[in-house]
């Protein structure tokens, strides 16, 4: 689990919520409602037909033909998709009090805060998703990451093929298998759609079932950051440091983990 907030180089990464420029001009778009017929109860097609259009659009998309508008991405269990305004109670219900530090940056003050958060992220369609129930639809918990260059101080033109997801859960569903399942999918959304090459991710050393969570989606442990970033602050107004664990996957390492 990415730190909300943190940055692999702190002071040179753009904001987390800021959208990054496309890598490909798209000559079509796809309309919000066409991806959401693959999860939607629909009397015109039956589920098989409605999972092949998704899928056909799915590669036009892939191949740079037609723009989704609103990506979905499907498991067994959840729809990722894009944010709306109707699901403010919703996140407001994991985000005013945040289980953990990393995520303290991101805490909603009221209802109405969550409210001008979801508007906010109106604009993500591709790299940032709540993460919903199939069965009932409601948001249990986010999951982003966004391209950026491989190498700490390259410059403006250089290949941005490097993600860091960031993924929370309410804390009343977790231990369900939802994180695992969420971000699996994520996963292979960045490695086969949207260009990735290594996905790497921090979590705080005394994160025991995230760093597990890492270890499950076949991620390397890379190294132990001794009082890396601090969150919060101690009762004396000093900064709290974590000490941070870097995990990390490539693309090959992915793909030869999908075909055992």
């Amino acid at each position: 689990m990415k730190h909300a907030g943190q940055k692999s180089v702190k002071e040179e990464l753009p904001e987390r919520r800021k959208r990054p420029k496309r890598a490909i001009e798209c000559r079509l778009k796809v309309p919000t409602h066409v991806w959401e017929l693959e999860a939607a109860s629909s009397s015109l097609a039956t589920r098989t037909m409605r999972s092949v259009l998704c899928r056909m659009l799915r590669v036009l998309c892939a191949l740079g033909l037609m723009e989704a508008a609103n990506m979905v991405i499907e498991t067994k269990r959840l729809i990722l998709r894009p944010f709306s305004e109707a699901d403010a109670t919703d996140v407001y219900e994991y985000l005013k009090e945040p289980a953990v530090n990393c995520f303290a940056g991101m805490k909603l003050a009221s209802l109405d805060a969550a409210r001008e958060e979801m508007k906010k992220r109106l604009g993500e369609t591709e790299y940032c998703f709540a993460i919903t129930l199939k069965d009932g639809g409601k948001v249990i918990g986010e999951i982003d990451a966004y391209p950026e260059a491989g190498e700490p101080h390259a410059d403006e033109g250089a290949v941005r093929d490097t993600f860091s997801p960031c993924w929370m859960l309410n804390e009343a569903y977790q231990g369900k298998g939802y994180a695992f399942e969420a971000a699996r999918a994520f996963f292979d959304y960045l490695f086969s759609q949207k260009g990735a090459r290594r996905i790497y991710a921090y979590t705080e050393d005394y994160n025991l079932s995230s760093q597990h969570l890492c270890e499950k989606l076949g991620m390397r442990r890379e190294g132990l950051f001794l009082e890396f970033i601090s969150f919060v602050k101690n009762p004396d107004g000093t900064p709290r440091y974590e000490n941070t664990m870097q995990y990390a996957i490539l693309k090959k390492e992915w793909d030869c983990q999908q075909s055992n």
